[in-house]
């Protein structure tokens, strides 16, 4: 056990080391323009001694070395004379990293690229080329350029993308490498330390024992096509032992040989197949060459079954034995084996009604299999995927017989499966019509059979989906209570199941985790807690394989949430590896790595509020920025928004806490809050009719106003008044530009989006059902929000840009002209400033008649959360609301919330004078006359009654704002 002493001086070393990379990454692209900079050195030298520092096996050293590679490698480039020392310090660092980090890792291939670049030479030396030289100098070129083929090799190896660039490196090379004269003795050159198993796995030649494993394995699939001819119900069992057994609890080795032995696997001619059937019933340490092994065997299955005719037994089953292997390819690693080549014959049903008898349960296995191979070909989050998928369940169901046992329970398995589209397609494209599609077909599903807790949950995800994007407060406070009662009763059922003990015990402890952030109550917290940890605990090993590819993220997700309930270091910091061994170990898609990145730095951004641990908050900015990064590659779009907003946080907290670049991060996250605030445009413009829009622009709302008010307090009012009029115009404008978007659509030349825009109208997609045949035989259109997704990407504002000219928000100089026009005196925009910690009073924003720019005036008392007379204003306000609609209410009870009513907007009305409008009074010239003053007060402050703010005379009474000014309000500038 450490003591106190030590973890803290390991964590202030990680601290300075997450600074010391935030250096290097800013520094990285000056270094390679000019690499003789003398900061280059200085940033060398930094990381240096990061690095001599860190613990040997210390997690951080993963992203000090490549740094420190990277600055090295261009240091020495940049040298007239490279010093050979500082050569082989790059290069040791270089290689470490590629060798260290994952093969699709971008730090890693970035290094890679790097390091052929300090490998290959400009041109082989002449004396080389005709042997002239010392053989010494032959072989140190032979021993890199092998060497460099092999880091190229992993390029491509680590993003197929990169081969039409690398290729043309990659052959170079081997020109050069073939210029050289051959080797002693016609022997092969050793590649140099810790490249030999590359070599060996990516350029030695096939040998003759590589040639008889090849045609063992060929002989081993003739002899199942073969008995595939003969014997239906043989195949049958081979089928069902890798889609059910193969994905049950891992067996020991000898158990798993014993289970093939009863297939008849035991026999010489299936060896290569029982060694690899073997594997996967009893040993996941490897996926990634077991994957590899998985795909070399399903391309020799392919390979014979192309041979045989298209409408033989043996081919129809041979099909479903090579998807089944396909499945298991990708349950193993994600996107590793390609699914289009799945032949057609895999649908087909079972001819021989014997071996379809061998299939358990109710689902055929063509429809288990198509099933499977749409789950995982969805999994990525391409909403063109979801598309696809949601448009072949919507025709399997409708495919399927009307009547029968088999037909009714494939229905229903499709249905829900359909309901799990919407929800996933709702989440990822942020349309309430796709989650309002989801929560109906859900709740049909869930009536049926109100048995079902995987259906009924689903129905309660589906609708806390829709209160969320609504920000229907009440409605997910009940949907929370209502998911922690029903896993509660769940999880008070035994269940001997490891994948879903870790699904109940991870959904109770967010759930419980949700109701703490409401109600603040520490016993929630606690509960949150406890169920997060037993979640965590679960030993991995006894996940069942069909749930081991997810559970690595869902684990990570967990930990995330539990250092959210508990944000001391020791558990962020543990959160923090599990999430960065995930990443690192690939087995996810690049969608769910920028989620975790953003939980991740969201919850890193609660324990420096929480706990003030300032040392998280460059390693927050640091995973927040890399999630950002993540979006803009078109990996989560649905995340965009949050990621900016969650980002902009942390660069406004690291300013607050007065760091050195406490400018730099005023900034930053003022451009962030309105790139956020722009793609929150697209999204409301994204809904299907006028309330469901109006709901999604609610949450905008609040971010034009933090962002009006930051630009105030740093005296760029122009920019405050921009973000103002934007977020109102996302409430006010929104219908009025959807139908103008057809014309647009039209004129560019997109016919048919503008007619299919034209078409669509906010009806529900489903109708709600009481039973599964119902929901499942009226299953609606596509996606609903598919074509306003396409129609505003054809428009070039599906990612934010050009949303603004769509809603045509005005400039200061138009709000300026029009207030000239008006007759009005000044446009006063009121907006309300914080009054916890820090403290920011609010502002008034007071643009005159042809003024360039408004007069930003500090208004101490203008506070919302922080006037306690505007929150009793609104306390009595809904009570009195309450009291007058209650049937039982008594007349004592009325006349008291009619007496706290008046008495509240008394104190108001006084509030109001101190709080903006005496202040803006006094700001203005004198006319000779009262003026005319038009208000647009922004969030709660628009329930105030201004005209009637009133101030005590010397000679007794009140003196009102009325009796002063002409004032008239307005939703915005632009109606003023």
């Amino acid at each position: 056990m450490t003591s106190p002493q030590h973890d803290g001086e390991v964590a202030a070393l990680r601290a300075w080391a997450a600074v010391a990379v935030r250096q290097a990454q800013q520094l990285w692209p000056h270094a390679r323009k000019n690499p003789r900079m003398a900061v280059v050195r200085f940033g060398i030298e930094h990381l240096a001694t990061v690095e001599r520092l860190l613990p040997a096996e210390d997690p951080v050293r993963a992203t000090v070395v490549p740094w420190l590679g990277l600055l090295m490698k261009a240091w020495v480039e940049g040298q007239p004379q490279a010093d050979p020392g500082e050569l082989a310090a790059a290069l040791d660092h270089l290689r470490w990293t590629d060798r260290a980090r994952p093969l699709n890792d971008r730090l890693a291939m970035r290094a890679r690229t790097e390091l052929t670049g300090l490998l290959v030479p400009a041109e082989i030396p002449s004396e080389a080329r005709d042997g002239s030289g010392p053989p010494e100098l032959v072989e140190s070129l032979r021993a890199r350029l092998t060497e460099a083929l092999n880091v190229l090799a992993r390029i491509v190896a680590g993003d197929l993308a990169m081969r039409e660039t690398v290729l043309p490196a990659m052959e170079r090379v081997a020109a050069q490498l073939s210029s050289l004269p051959g080797p002693p003795e016609n022997s092969p050159p050793a590649p140099p330390p810790g490249e030999a198993e590359a070599a060996a796995e990516t350029t030695a030649p096939a040998t003759p024992r590589d040639e008889v494993s090849g045609e063992a394995l060929a002989a081993a699939v003739r002899e199942v096509a073969d008995l595939a001819g003969r014997d239906g119900v043989w195949c049958m069992r081979l089928l069902v032992w890798l889609c059910h057994t193969a994905n049950g609890t891992r067996v020991t080795a000898p158990e798993a040989e014993r289970e093939l032995a009863e297939l008849g696997l035991d026999q010489p001619v299936f060896t290569p197949l029982r060694q690899l059937f073997a594997a996967l019933r009893s040993d996941g340490r490897d996926p990634r060459a077991l994957a590899a092994r998985v795909g070399g065997v399903a391309r020799a299955v392919r390979e014979t079954l192309l041979a045989l005719p298209v409408d033989a037994p043996e081919r129809i089953r041979l099909a479903k034995l090579h998807a089944a292997l396909l499945v298991q390819g990708n349950l193993l690693m994600p996107e590793t084996l390609d699914f289009s080549e799945v032949d057609a014959a895999a649908s087909r049903p079972e001819p021989d009604p014997e071996a379809r008898a061998a299939w358990p349960g109710e689902v055929s296995a063509e429809w288990y299999l198509n099933i499977m191979i749409d789950n995982l070909w969805g999994a990525n989050g391409e909403i063109d995927h979801l598309e696809r998928s949601v448009a072949w369940l919507r025709d399997a169901i409708d495919a399927l017989p009307t009547k029968g046992r088999r037909a009714a329970t494939t229905r229903r398995f499709l249905s829900y499966l359909l309901a799990q589209r919407l929800v996933t397609a709702g989440r990822l494209e942020g349309s309430l019509q796709d989650g309002v599609a989801a929560l109906t077909m859900a709740e049909g599903l869930s009536a049926a059979d109100e048995r079902d807790h995987i259906v009924a949950v689903l129905s309660l995800i589906a609708g806390d989906q829709v209160a969320r994007r609504g920000l229907d407060q009440a409605a997910m406070a009940r949907l929370t209570e209502e998911q922690i009662e029903r896993l509660t009763d769940w999880y008070a059922t035994p269940s001997p199941d490891a994948g879903v003990r870790v699904t109940i015990a991870g959904g109770l402890g967010h759930a419980y985790r949700d109701r703490a952030s409401r109600t603040g109550d520490p016993a929630d917290r606690s509960a949150a807690a406890r169920y997060l940890r037993e979640a965590v605990e679960i030993d991995p090993a006894t996940i069942p394989p069909l749930y081991a590819p997810y559970y690595p993220v869902f684990r990570a997700q967990l930990m995330i949430a539990l250092a959210e309930v508990d944000p001391r270091r020791e558990v962020v910091d543990r959160a923090v590896a599990e999430v960065h061994a995930v990443i690192e170990g690939a087995r996810m898609f690049r969608r769910e790595e920028g989620r975790l990145r953003l939980e991740l730095g969201r919850a890193m951004l609660r324990a420096i509020t929480h706990r003030s641990d300032l040392s998280l908050l460059d390693p927050c900015i640091a995973e927040l920025s890399q999630a950002r990064a993540l979006v803009a590659e078109g990996h989560g779009p649905p995340l965009h928004v949050e990621v900016l907003i969650e980002l902009s946080k942390a660069h406004w907290t690291s300013a607050m806490t007065g760091g050195g670049h406490a400018s730099e991060d005023r900034k930053a996250s003022r451009a962030l809050r309105r790139e956020a605030l722009e793609v929150m445009t697209i999204d409301v413009l994204r809904q299907l009719g006028a309330e469901h829009a109006l709901s999604v622009a609610r949450a905008a709302t609040g971010e034009a106003l933090w962002l009006a008010l930051r630009c105030a307090e740093d005296r760029r009012p122009a920019e405050a008044v921009e973000a103002l009029e934007l977020g109102r115009a996302l409430v006010l404008r929104t219908a009025a530009a959807a139908p103008g978007v057809p014309r647009l659509l039209a004129d560019r030349g997109h016919a048919d989006l503008a007619e299919g825009w034209r078409a669509q109208s906010p009806r529900p997609p489903l109708r709600s059902a009481s039973t599964t045949e119902e929901t499942a035989q009226d299953p609606g259109p596509g996606l609903p929000g598919s074509l306003r997704r396409r129609a505003l990407a054809a428009l070039g504002v599906g990612k934010g840009a050009g949303a603004r000219e769509l809603l045509g928000t005005p400039d200061i100089a138009t709000l300026s002209a029009a207030l000239a026009a008006s007759g009005a005196d000044a446009l006063v925009y009121l907006v309300p400033g914080e009054g916890f910690r820090p403290h920011i009073p609010g502002r008034a924003l007071v643009l005159l008649p042809g003024a360039v720019e408004p007069t930003v005036l500090a208004l101490p008392l203008l506070l919302s959360p922080g006037s306690h007379q505007l929150e009793r204003y609104l306390t009595a306000t809904a009570e009195r609301t309450r009291q007058a609609a209650a049937q039982d209410a008594s007349p004592a009870a009325r006349d008291a919330a009619e007496a706290e009513w008046q008495a509240a907007l008394g104190d108001l009305c006084d509030w109001a004078w101190a709080a903006a409008v005496g202040p803006v009074l006094d700001s203005l010239e004198p006319l000779g006359r009262p003026p005319r003053l038009v208000l647009v007060p922004c969030g709660p402050l628009g329930v105030v009654p201004w005209h009637a703010a009133r101030q005590r005379v010397l000679l007794g009474g009140d003196r009102y704002a009325c009796q002063d000014a002409v004032i008239s309000y307005a939703p915005s500038g632009r109606s003023s």
